[in-house]
């Protein structure tokens, strides 16, 4: 919950979720285990536990945020969210959430829903896993360890290569997360017997608390997870499982008290913790950061989320599955199935009425729609701005790459920022008689010999950049990209290894152009500007909602590249914000469609402040 909501320093608390699946696997392969051994495991029983403990408070909380969402949501967001509802009742959220994780996709922060991705895994494991080991009690009886280890290590191995090749699908799907259920499931048939003395048990306890508290304290959004990484977190709840295995239950101690409350509602807390932080920024206006978060705001939210929780608990949850409310088996069944159609029809309508426009005001919703910009037209998409999974040899050199007889040439190199200044660069450009290349590659900044862990074709893409760059120089190549790179590197290892790169361009009489940074928002600049119609909020300030940190990348970005010879530093901040006071508009469109990707006539303003200083690289003269 704090890792989420960014907060305490604890970057890697996201490993919460490996640990819990160790546990649900050890507890769900307990139960079907010894049921399946005594002859009285029961489908329908089981099941029905499954839902009384899952669909009523995880359907509770859906209705409550599809109601908010009809107040604060835009209309692209609440299409978004409609499609969730569909993806949550279908047990299918993370296959879902694992097909939006494009570059340009909405922000999580617009995502009610989102966390809901590991519960869908944790459903897909409930309807497959019990049948996996009833049969395999029924036909392989003394076998079940050697053929859960042999699961365990295939899902673990397709893990690790998939984190590598195709990190998001490592991420949210299940075939690649079986193996941590498979740990608490080798545990739960007596894979490992437990430990013969205290020592050994509290050797192992403390063991397993300091492994989770490790990858607790010292991963962060940046680490390759999971893969084998994520051993350090699983091992560690394994091995604090197994240091309790066969222990007798004692009353826990009065000190504890608080812990186990939070535990008992522990499952209503990771339910509402992400709404709860998604509606309270769109409730202020998205102006509050969550990076951010004041003392008093987090203390607000706690105990906000904390409250829903326990009263989901004692008047959800504790009821149902007690059988105090819906008692009966097919009763229940029934009412599950008839809430499930309802929510399927809220999400079908949502999403095939894209969202339900008409609740908003025709202004608001033209300003929303600019979220969903023509990328794929604007940015040349595939042809010469790459996604992830495209390798430099699909870049099609013959489109890409412009010449003509007596003009100079420059070549723009970079990720999405770099490709969102070649339309405005043409414009210029065709008045100049200078020809226009390019060759962009998404989250791949113009830097030779740098890998990009989730952009496995990053470091391939930049080495044949050095080759095309060597076989066809240009008379200038215009770079950019940086903010982002340089928060994950570290500033002064990225700039090291920019500077490495300038000066290699610039011994083979290469001009090299620096566009700094660009004007970078906390939310997408559309939904901001639509969130202070749909609120009636004037006058709207860029100042309030424009990231400063930005204007701090530019300063020691130009401090550092002004006086290396054959390359230029330009300015966009310091070209287009006036007083850090950043154009919103241009003729009524916005100036981005996102937080920091330019529109079209975005693109053109920009160009125009910076294309007289690029021309007298060239040694041209702009016309009008």
């Amino acid at each position: 919950m704090f890792c989420h909501w960014k907060n305490l320093h604890l970057a890697g608390g996201y490993v919460g979720v490996d640990v819990f699946f160790v546990i649900s696997g050890y507890l769900i392969t307990g139960i079907v285990y010894r049921d399946s051994l005594a002859g009285t495991f029961s489908f329908a029983a089981f099941y029905e536990r499954r839902i009384r403990r899952i669909i009523p408070a995880l359907y509770a909380m859906v209705v409550v945020v599809a109601i908010l969402s009809l107040f604060y949501m835009l209309p692209a967001d609440e299409r978004s969210f409609s499609k969730s509802v569909l993806a949550v009742v279908a047990l299918v959220s993370n296959i879902l959430f694992w097909r939006e994780a494009g570059y340009f996709d909405q922000p999580s922060l617009d995502k009610p829903l989102l966390h809901t991705w590991s519960l869908s895994v944790e459903e897909q494991f409930y309807l497959a896993f019990p049948l996996f080991i009833y049969a395999l009690v029924r036909w392989k009886s003394g076998h079940e360890r050697i053929v859960l280890t042999g699961a365990l290590l295939a899902s673990f191995g397709l893990n690790v290569w998939t984190v590598r090749t195709h990190p998001d699908a490592a991420f949210y799907l299940a075939p690649g997360r079986a193996w941590e259920f498979l740990l608490g499931s080798v545990l739960a048939v007596g894979g490992l017997p437990g430990p013969k003395t205290s020592q050994g048990r509290i050797g192992a306890i403390s063991a397993g608390l300091l492994l989770i508290l490790m990858a607790v304290l010292t991963f962060n959004e940046r680490t390759p997870f999971p893969g084998e990484r994520a051993l350090i977190p699983c091992v560690g709840a394994a091995l604090f499982i197994w240091g309790f295995a066969g222990a007798e239950p004692r009353r826990p101690l009065r000190i504890l008290r608080v812990p186990v409350f939070l535990g008992k509602i522990s499952y209503s807390l990771y339910l509402w913790h992400w709404p709860v932080l998604i509606f309270y920024r769109k409730i202020n206006g998205a102006s509050a950061d969550v990076t951010r978060l004041s003392g008093l705001e987090l203390a607000l939210m706690f105990a906000v989320t904390v409250t829903i929780s326990a009263a989901s608990y004692r008047y959800i949850e504790r009821p149902i599955r007690s059988r105090a409310v819906a008692g009966d088996r097919r009763f229940l069944f029934a009412a599950t199935a008839g809430i499930s159609v309802l929510l399927i029809a809220f999400g079908a309508a949502g999403t095939l009425n894209g969202g339900f426009p008409q609740r908003l005001d025709p202004a608001v919703v033209a300003m929303a729609a600019y979220s969903e910009y023509r990328r794929d037209e604007f940015y040349e998409r595939r042809i010469c701005f790459l996604d992830p999974e495209q390798p430099f040899s699909d870049l099609r050199l013959s489109e890409c790459m412009k010449a003509a007889p007596g003009a100079k040439s420059i070549l723009v190199w970079g990720d999405s920022v770099a490709a969102h200044s070649v339309h405005g660069l043409n414009q210029m450009a065709a008045r100049s008689s200078i020809a226009v290349s390019r060759a962009t590659a998404s989250g791949c900044p113009p830097v030779f010999d740098l890998d990009q862990p989730d952009r496995q074709h990053c470091g391939g893409f930049n080495d044949g950049m050095r080759t095309l760059i060597r076989s066809r120089p240009p008379d200038a190549i215009v770079m950019a990209a940086w903010p982002v790179y340089a928060d994950s590197l570290g500033y002064e290892e990225f700039i090291s290894r920019l500077r490495k790169t300038v000066i290699e361009l610039s011994n083979i009489g290469i001009d090299v152009i620096l566009i700094g940074p660009p004007i970078l928002y906390r939310d997408p600049l559309p939904k901001i500007l639509s969130r202070f119609a749909l609120t009636g909020l004037e006058p709207f300030h860029s100042s309030q909602f424009v990231d400063r940190h930005s204007f701090e990348i530019d300063a020691r970005m130009n401090a550092d590249f002004s006086n290396m010879s054959r390359v230029h530093y330009l300015s966009v901040l310091r070209s287009v914000c006036e007083d850090r006071s950043c154009p919103a508009f241009i003729d009524g469109v916005p100036m981005q469609f996102d937080q920091l990707h330019l529109t079209a006539p975005g693109s053109e303003l920009v160009a125009r402040k910076l294309f007289p200083a690029i021309a007298a690289v060239l040694h041209t003269t702009p016309q009008d």
